[in-house]
């Protein structure tokens, strides 16, 4: 099966940096709206991590998938990848250049 393609529910697992990021953007009230958006973004990555949406941006470089998030005028990338199995990990929540 490639890692990359599935159709399951996932199990999120977040580096220590990610899970940092986010719980910093929900502790944060001018941030409130993104971190719901961010949220959204991983319901439907946890849903179906082969949903094109989620796989639309490949850094071969990094080895990982990004969803970009809209939140107002900025733009944030949840950088992921799939662990072969019934996870998928949230390596970095950054903003995009």
């Amino acid at each position: 099966m490639n890692p990359y393609y599935c159709v399951f529910r996932a199990e999120l697992r977040f580096s220590p940096e990610a899970d940092g990021r986010l719980t910093a953007m929900e502790a944060d009230p001018a941030q409130e709206r993104c971190a719901g958006r961010v949220h959204t973004a991983l319901d439907r990555l946890e849903a179906d991590p082969g949903d094109a949406r989620n796989r639309r941006r490949r850094f071969h470089t990094l080895g990982l998938w990004g969803i970009s998030v809209l939140c107002g005028d900025a733009e944030w990338r949840i950088l992921w990848e799939s662990d072969g199995e019934d996870a998928v990990i949230v390596h970095h929540l950054v903003p995009a250049p």
